[in-house]
Formats: C-alpha cells, structure tokens, sequence
C-alpha cells in the first residue's frame, strides 16, 4: 500500500489545511505542463490520487486503519535551537530574548547539483572601459567552472535587455565567448529589465533537481522600477527561484539590493573592483556545489505582546531578513549548517502564565532531486517565574551576537549620520574601530576611522567607504579564523 503521507511530504497526524498546502506545492512543481523528466507525470497522478484520499475526513479514516505502524527513519536534517534564556521573568519591563537555530544536514551526501544559472551583466554607460572588460573576463572564467550538463544563460542589460546567450547546457559554450566579448557599454541602468529576462531563462530551464539561480551584477541605481524589481522577486520565490546580487564599485544602492535577495532567500555582496567579481563567483559556484536543498521555508506566528525585533541569517552568507512569516531562509548546503537569529522583545502583558509560547511554526525544505519535503514543527515555550535563571547563555549564541554586534554598529552609526547627529555617530564609529582592532582587524579598523574623521570634516560618509564597513564587518560574522588570518592585514581597498 503506498505510503500518501510520506508521498505529499506530511506527518500522519498533518491538518487538512496542512495537507492542502503540500499539495498545492507539489501540483505547481508537477504539473503535466512543466514535466521535463519521466516519470513526472506517473508521480503527478499519484499525488492526485492521495489527496483525494487525504481530503476526505471518511476516505482518510478508512485508509489510516490500514496503514502498518510507521517506520521512524532517522532524519537526513536536524534542527538545533539556542536560547538567551531558558526562564522569561514575570517583571513590569520589556525583556529581550534571542534564539538561534541552527540547521544542518546529517546525513553524507555525495552528489554535486546540478545547475540552471542566468547572469545578467549591466552593460550601461558607467561600465564603460576597463571595468566592462574585466567583467567580460571574469564571466569567461565563471564559464570554465560549469560542468557540461549544467544550464548556463547571459543576459546583458542598460535601459532594455539582451539575452547573449538563452539556456542552454554547458557543453555548447565555445560559442558563447564572441558573443560576450561582443558587449558594448551603453545607455541608462534599469535593473528590472535584465532581472525580467535572466529570471525567464532560469523559468525555461527549471527543474526541481536543479539549483535554479539568477545573479544580477550591476554598478548604479535603478531608477522608477525598484518596486517592480521587488515584486518579481516575490514570484521567483514563489517558483523556488534564488536570486543573488553583485555591486560593483561605490555607485549602487545597497539597501535596495539586499531587500531584494533577501525576498528570495540568496545573498547580497559587494566587489570594491572589477577583479574581484572573479572571486565572488567562484565564491557562489562553491556553495551552489554544495547546496542539499535550494529553498528552506520558516513559517511561524507569535503571540500577542510578542515582537520579533529583527532576524538576521549568519551562516552561509549573513543578511538581515524581513521579520514577517513565511519568510524564506534561502540554501541549505550539505557541509555547512544553515543558521540565523531572532531577537524578541517581549512586553509584560504576555507574561500573565506560567509559560509562554513565544513562537509556533515549522521549517520545511525539499532536498534537491526530491519530491518529498521535510518538515520540522517548531514552538518555543519558556517557563515563566519571578526568579531569574542563573545559568548562562550557550557559548555558540554568545559568539554569534558578538559577531553581530560589529555589524549592527556600522548601522547605527549609519542611521545616526544620516538624521545629522554627526557626533554621535562618529563616537559609534570610533567604538567600533576599537573593537575591530581588538579583534585583529586593523585594515578594516582604519577604514572605520577615517570614516569618522570624513564625517566631522565634511558631514558625510563616503559611499565606498559606507560599503567596505558594511559588507566588512558582514562578512566578519561568517568568517573562520583561517580567514581573517589572512585578511586582517590586507591594505584598505
């Protein structure tokens, strides 16, 4: 007898509307219209078939008596949660209460993914010269690191698009070369129209065995479509599409580019040059190796006077996400764990029982080649008590938010430059730098300083030097000691 729980990725004891929605998620990836691969369309009907089962209150009841007892099969993903705290104080004050999680593959996986990546290039007319041609080049190289069953398309973009090359596989790229170094620099930047056409090469390729990518790189602003762009995020995230960004140089808008990969669940990253798009690839191409799953979901509600402050991923790639549900969580590799961190503030009123629900939800994933998800239910109750807990926080969460903190500086000195208090804000960046210099990293502390002498001189910050203390003390957080070993005494870009 087929197993119709496992087979629409839900527990036995799943609710109708959680059985609806795994459903629905499956139909829209199975679908007749989309299969690409045998026995897609066999599959499709099954799931059909089960939840018509499923959907039936009388037709479910008959088929669970004659189900075998279930069979516990260990988990190929396992899920870890760290607290601040493990007792909420019933006092008259907001408290703050911080979780990590930590997700992370258990089981060996020796499969490389496979690809279905689109590029797309700004070409406008800031590009223009060395810089254009560096790019070209560093594309060129990115080619050499595709496998020949991998899906590969570019797309050149100013004020309209170009598709250089459409999806294609790898095997047939000598003649993609010309047609890159070919690219001519001109006209305005108008990012939706590159993202429009990279995103509709991944669509004509997409399988959900592949990892399905688009990375825009771009040097300037985007002028009247950022909204759009926004918004065809959002549909790619619906389709399990990541998309990922470059900013090369000073001129672009950082804030822009990290809420649109975060809508997504991919990574935003910042090249002070041309050259170093080569490494930023290979630095994706590395993960992408690696991904086990392409898209991680946390769903969750909280109850009232419960207020998630903010949540930032840490590992692989830190980025502040949005604090509203479901939010997407982006890859899971298999050699390195997905992790990210909510604060909570929690206002006296929710404290009126013994316990307190602080958060309900689950996180869900489907490994690549799959069409089973894995879901993992998640609530965290804390006791409540008039007597604080005296042990102490896990070591892994108190390294995590002192990482943090580093980053979330440069931020608030940010916000303090940007409504004129010049003082205050030079006083953050100077706290900053001593702590960066406590912590080995001179270079960056150097950058920090001088950001806080242009600030008392001239009443701004630089933009490139805005950048290199935002994405340096972001990649701070994810970074071994390897790593900044080598890097901490690199001279200031």
């Amino acid at each position: 007898m087929p197993d119709y729980y496992e087979l629409l990725g839900v527990p036995r004891d799943a609710t109708p509307e959680e059985i609806r929605k795994a459903y629905i998620a499956l139909v829209r990836r199975l679908h007749p219209d989309r299969n690409r691969y045998p026995g897609e369309t066999e599959l499709f009907l099954e799931v059909q078939q089960a939840y018509e089962v499923l959907s039936d209150p009388q037709r479910r009841a008959e088929y669970d008596a004659q189900l075998p007892p279930p069979v516990q099969a260990p988990s190929p993903v396992n899920l870890s949660t760290y607290f601040s705290r493990n007792t909420l104080l019933k006092i008259s004050e907001t408290q703050l209460l911080y979780v990590l999680l930590e997700l992370g593959v258990t089981a060996e996986s020796q499969s490389r993914a496979l690809l279905n990546v689109a590029l797309a290039i700004d070409r406008s007319t800031s590009m223009q010269g060395e810089k254009l041609e560096t790019v070209k080049k560093a594309i060129i190289d990115w080619m050499d690191a595709l496998n020949a069953e991998d899906l590969y398309s570019i797309v050149a973009f100013s004020d309209r698009a170009e598709v250089i090359q459409p999806s294609t596989l790898y095997r047939h790229a000598q003649r993609t070369r010309s047609r890159i170094y070919a690219m001519q620099a001109s006209g305005g930047t108008e990012i939706y129209q590159g993202l429009r056409a990279a995103y509709e090469e991944v669509l004509r390729g997409y399988a959900p065995e592949r990892l399905n990518h688009v990375i825009l790189l771009t040097d300037g602003h985007t002028y009247g479509d950022e909204q759009a762009c926004l918004e065809l995020a959002e549909e790619a995230a619906e389709k399990g599409i990541l998309i990922s960004a470059l900013g090369l140089g000073s001129d672009w808008n950082d804030s822009f580019l990290d809420r649109l990969a975060s809508r997504t669940g991919g990574s935003a990253h910042f090249a002070a040059s041309a050259e170093e798009i080569v490494r930023l690839l290979n630095h994706l191409f590395q993960q992408f190796r690696q991904t086990y799953a392409e898209d991680t979901l946390f769903e969750f509600q909280i109850p009232e006077g419960v207020e998630i402050s903010y949540i930032f991923r840490l590992h692989p790639e830190t980025l502040p996400l949005a604090t509203q549900s479901p939010l997407r969580l982006g890859p899971l590799l298999s050699q390195e764990p997905l992790v990210w961190l909510m604060e909570f503030r929690i206002a006296p009123q929710a404290l009126r029982k013994d316990h307190l629900d602080v958060l309900q939800g689950k996180v869900s994933l489907t490994p690549l080649g799959s069409h089973a998800p894995l879901s993992f239910p998640l609530r965290l109750r804390f006791p409540v008590s008039g007597e604080p807990d005296p042990s102490p926080p896990p070591a892994i969460l108190v390294k995590a938010l002192s990482r943090l903190t580093l980053y979330r500086l440069q931020e608030q000195a940010q916000q303090q430059a940007q409504s004129g208090n010049y003082a205050r804000a030079t006083r953050t960046l100077h706290y900053l730098a001593s702590h960066l210099i406590g912590q080995g990293e001179r270079s960056l502390a150097r950058t920090v300083l001088l950001e806080a002498e242009r600030l008392q001189r001239e009443g701004k910050l630089s933009e490139e030097g805005k950048k290199i203390v935002k994405y340096g003390t972001r990649a701070l957080v994810t970074s071994n000691d390897r790593e900044k070993g080598r890097e901490k005494d690199a001279p200031v870009s």
